[in-house]
């Protein structure tokens, strides 16, 4: 600081100032005036000293406490000290005490008080003065109290008030519109910063008013700050602060990528004169806690996006969250939004460290990626949504749950939940979806559970739910006119062409599918052995393709099906193909042979099977007239319930692996009721379930859901309006029952044996019955 000061005095070394008269001022020491308007009377304190002489003062040096006079006499004349000139006391070391400007003052000349470390106390800049000039107070370390600078200052000099030992509040007047270069350089003792300059349009790279100021407890900017400055420029850099407080109600903010309040922050407090807060205003902002106030209605773009930012509460008059507002904020850590909040834009909590989001319902609008590879753990979205758009939780590595999916959901948009791998399920979907977009779940490897299609959703890409390869079950509404799941098969077919889109680990492909689509089951690891409907006819490229533990494949098939491409490739090691007795030759001489995984493992099955009528169970009789039956061979079922009693349920499974269900297909629902089935290379047990319930016909679809299923633990079914729950084994033996009243019932079912169950969901709109198969 030394050397640097002393640079500074030899500058003067070698100045002409000369002065017209001098005078004693009120506490005695001798001060040197030049007339400056010799019409209104005016003079400024000036610095005595002539060339060639040393440089420090030339006379008697003024010391001790000096009060600076508002007015002198001379010749009679009452002058009025209107400035203080250049040098005027540049280095008076033995100035003390607290230094008061005159209200006559209107400029603070260069370097005039230059060196004058004696000086203690606080220091008022009065309402009189409009410019204080370079180094005007530099190396005034005595200061000690706080720094006011007028509200009708315009100018602030480069240094002005540098290395200045200032300890409490730095007071910035409303009028300031020009800053020189570091005017407050290495002030690190100040405590405090009121920043009230209204219009300041003067910053550039070379002035940076508040750099190097080292820590505050508090900045505060002034509510009628419109201005902070022009270009990528930062008002506060290098800056560090306790607390912030932004009251700024009409601040102009043209400058992208760029925030002019840079600095480090602890709590960051827009307050409550605060209505809109600009794009990029805090953009990259080093604030660990940010509270907006209760006025703020809209965010715009950017607003916050790269800040290092734990943690922000939101005010109850937010209405709106623009574009990329807070965009890789990687370390905030989660967001709850008033109920006031209406909208959230493109991108705006995008690639953000955020692992919960509450939503208020008063949402109607998330925009594209507003939310894409995010942190986000869980998701409870609230029904007054009705879409998400494009991307909007696109990404989401960590999204495990989704608590609530809103139930007037018409729209979601392309890749909306693409890549979230760790998603445990896919949502129930309510009837009013009616549109849902390309790789809308597309990788959601984990989800596990049963895959709901309503009613209205009647087009679905195909890419929709590919590689969701742990789901256990395909249900459709019954009502769509498109898509089907038909007989229990655990498959979304289209229905027009009985082409399955869409399979899944307990999937069956019953009699009357003719094609297996193009990556339908790709992936599925839990896919161990698939029988093929005895009408396929086609099978597309990679159907089966990357099913690592598929080892095998029955056809039902007399022709052997079609290959477009190749749709076995890469499925477990040495597979085998088991065909009906009598077409192995036809199967060695197709593709099945020459272009798949089997080569010459194709088995011809003649063996006859066991068919097992299961009467075990009260209610009614199951008769079968041939009790074996060959592979591939059509078996008719005849079941006749006792009076009053009627058909609850008919399931065939095998007998080897009650876990394995065969599809059984109704003939005539005429009593007695007739159904059918083909053959598989194993025997077949088939039960049924009579019940005296009171069933009622069902003039729309019931909707339900049980998962996980197969379970080893608890299970949650899902309807509205449940009633009553019946589940008994395969024996058609109840095993509990109970009253419910609400949307969702709970149950340790992992109490009973290993097996099969059938659970009856009573919703007072009819009954709907379910398998749920519960393993170790």
């Amino acid at each position: 600081m030394y050397i640097i000061l002393a640079i500074c005095i030899l500058g003067l070394s070698n100045r002409t100032i000369a002065f017209d008269f001098s005078a004693t001022c009120p506490t005695g020491q001798m001060l040197y005036y030049n007339i400056i308007d010799q019409d209104n009377h005016f003079v400024a304190l000036t610095y005595p000293g002539e060339d060639s002489i040393s440089p420090y003062y030339p006379f008697e040096m003024p010391t001790g406490n000096i009060l600076l006079p508002t007015s002198v006499l001379h010749d009679g004349i009452n002058y009025s000290v209107t400035e203080i000139g250049d040098y005027a006391l540049a280095t008076c070391f033995g100035l003390t005490g607290e230094l008061i400007i005159p209200s006559t003052i209107t400029r603070i000349g260069v370097g005039c008080f230059l060196g004058c470390e004696g000086f203690t106390g606080a220091l008022v800049i009065p309402e009189s003065v409009t410019i204080i000039d370079d180094e005007a107070f530099m190396s005034c370390s005595g200061f000690n109290g706080d720094l006011t600078i007028g509200n009708n200052v315009v100018s602030i000099g480069n240094l002005a008030f540098a290395w200045c030992g200032f300890t409490g509040t730095l007071t910035i007047g409303e009028s300031v519109s020009q800053f020189g270069a570091n005017p407050f350089l290495w002030c690190t003792n100040i405590s405090r910063i009121d920043y009230n300059a209204k219009n300041n349009t003067s910053i550039n790279s070379n002035q940076l008013p508040f750099n190097n100021m080292g820590t505050f407890d508090c900045i505060n900017l002034g509510v009628n700050v419109e201005h902070l400055c022009d270009g990528h420029i930062t008002t506060f850099s290098g800056c560090v602060c306790d607390t912030f407080n932004f009251n700024a109600k009409n601040l102009q903010f043209n400058s992208s990528y760029q925030c002019p309040i840079k600095c480090q922050i602890s709590v960051l407090n827009i307050c409550d004169s605060v209505t809109t807060i600009p794009q990029y205003l805090f953009y990259r902002v080093g604030a660990n806690e940010i509270n907006i106030g209760n006025s703020v209605i809209t965010i715009e773009d950017n607003a916050f996006a790269y800040s290092d930012m734990t943690s922000v509460t939101f005010g109850n008059s937010l209405q709106s969250i623009g574009f990329g507002s807070f965009e890789s904020c990687s370390f905030l850590e989660g967001v709850v939004f008033p109920e006031s909040l209406q909208e959230i834009q493109t991108g705006a909590f995008r690639y953000s460290g955020v692992t919960y989001a509450i939503f208020p319902s008063s949402l109607t609008k998330l925009g594209n990626y507003a939310f894409s590879a995010s942190a986000l753990q869980t998701l409870s979205l609230p029904n007054s949504l009705d879409s998400i758009h494009d991307n909007t939780f696109n990404h989401c590595q960590d999204l495990h749950e989704i608590i609530n999916f809103p139930t007037d959901i018409r729209y979601i948009g392309d890749y909306a939940f693409r890549d979230c791998e760790n998603l445990s399920e896919i949502p129930l979907f309510p009837n009013t979806l009616n549109h849902i977009g390309e790789e809308a779940f597309y990788g959601c490897y984990a989800a596990k559970g049963i895959l709901y299609i309503p009613e209205n959703l009647i087009e679905i890409p195909e890419s929709a739910f590919r590689y969701c390869t742990e789901l256990e079950g395909i249900i459709v509404n019954s009502n769509n006119p498109n898509y089907d799941s038909r007989f229990g098969c655990n498959a979304l077919v289209l229905t027009e062409t009985n082409r399955i889109v869409l399979g899944c680990i307990n999937s069956t492909i019953p009699n009357s599918i003719t094609t297996i689509g193009q990556l339908s089951f790709y992936g599925i690891d839990g896919l161990s052995q698939i029988i093929l409907g005895n009408t396929v006819a086609t099978i597309e490229s990679d159907a089966f393709t990357a099913c690592a533990n598929l080892s095998t494949v029955i056809s039902l098939c007399d022709t052997p099906p079609t290959f477009i491409g190749a749709p076995f490739w890469y499925i477990g090691p040495n597979p085998q193909l088991i065909v009906p007795c009598g077409y192995k030759d036809a199967y060695l001489s197709s593709n099945w042979s020459s272009s798949s995984s089997f080569g010459d493992n194709i088995i011809e099955d003649c063996d006859e099977y066991a068919i097992i009528p299961d009467n075990t169970s009260t209610g009614g009789e199951i008769i079968v007239y041939d009790n074996t039956a060959q592979m591939g061979d059509i078996v008719t079922i005849t079941v006749i319930p006792d009076p009053s009693m009627q058909l609850l349920s008919i399931i065939a499974y095998n007998s080897e692996d009650s876990t394995q269900t065969i599809p059984i297909y109704p003939s005539s629902l005429k009593n007695p009721l007739y159904y059918s089935l083909t053959m598989p290379p194993f025997p077949v047990t088939i039960i049924a379930v009579f019940t005296d319930y009171d069933v009622l016909v069902e003039t729309t679809p019931i909707k339900a859901t049980i998962f996980p299923n197969p379970t080893n633990s608890f299970i949650t079914v899902k309807a509205e309006n449940i009633k009553h729950i019946h589940i008994s084994n395969m024996l058609g033996q109840c095993v509990y029952e109970c009253k419910v009243k609400g949307d969702s019932f709970e149950y340790n079912i992992s109490r009973h044996k290993i097996g099969t169950y059938i659970i009856s969901i009573d919703t007072g709109n009819g009954i709907i019955t379910k398998r749920v198969v519960v393993r170790k």
